[in-house]
């Protein structure tokens, strides 16, 4: 169940009622956040491990992260009216597969968000930090390669998607693979093929079997490509000096 209310003008949707995630966004809110570790820090995004202060669990790990979208915001202003909200989606969808049971993916237990109609230009979450090594560290043997697939289809069964897949979305925790950053989009078939697709051509993994939307999308993949390299000539032709820049 997601508990509603609204915190200094903020609409905050938590994953359980409990004081100590409202005390972690008053931290922010008061600019008191205990830091530990700066995992990213830009205009547009900021990802945060901080210390719990209060609510009962003192110095309890967490990651905080703040979303502030700087470009094309007239168009996502517009596409609010038609789209529902991709972060709040993403809240429930990881509440209802941790509660049918799979907890391969981080939880998320808090969302904050500034809305004007449903068009919200800051996103701040609380999530869960996962204690273990993230894969980009680690050599990938076909023992670890084995686990991430079978996470992946397993989190496919449970009809969600992770998106635009990284070897940051993997930790390596007490011996098994958790993911974080998974996707708030509809899981069609097509974004299904696209995450069995990134796996095999950014990790090596390659998929238990192929369809016709696993064609699908390697052969978009392919002719974004050559669509890039046609540009990349045109523009020499016009300016060579550009490209040398």
């Amino acid at each position: 169940m997601i508990f509603s209310k609204t915190i200094s003008g903020y609409q905050v949707y938590l994953k359980e009622n409990k004081a100590i995630y409202e005390n972690i966004f008053n931290d922010y809110l008061n600019d008191c956040l205990k830091i530990i570790q700066v995992f990213k820090n830009t205009k547009e995004s900021q990802v945060f491990l901080i210390a719990s202060s209060g609510g009962g669990e003192i110095n309890k790990k967490y990651i905080v992260k703040i979303f502030s979208p700087q470009s094309k915001k007239k168009e996502r202003f517009v596409k609010s009216f038609f789209k529902g909200d991709y972060y709040l989606n993403l809240l429930k969808e990881t509440q209802r597969i941790r509660g049918d049971g799979f907890v391969g993916v981080n939880d998320f237990y808090l969302l904050a968000e500034k809305k004007v109609f449903n068009y919200s230009n800051i996103f701040i979450m609380i999530l869960e930090y996962i204690e273990g090594e993230c894969i980009s560290n680690i050599i990938l043997n076909d023992e670890i390669k084995t686990k991430i697939k079978a996470k992946v289809e397993e989190l496919h069964r449970h009809n969600m998607v992770m998106g635009d897949i990284q070897t940051s979305n993997f930790i390596l925790s007490h011996g098994e693979i958790r993911i974080i950053d998974c996707s708030g989009k509809y899981p069609n078939a097509y974004r299904k093929a696209e995450d069995r697709f990134n796996l095999w051509n950014r990790l090596g993994i390659a998929p238990t079997t192929t369809d016709f939307y696993c064609f699908l999308v390697s052969y978009e993949k392919f002719l974004k490509q050559q669509i890039r390299l046609l540009k990349r000539k045109i523009l020499y032709k016009i300016n060579p000096l550009h490209l040398a820049k």
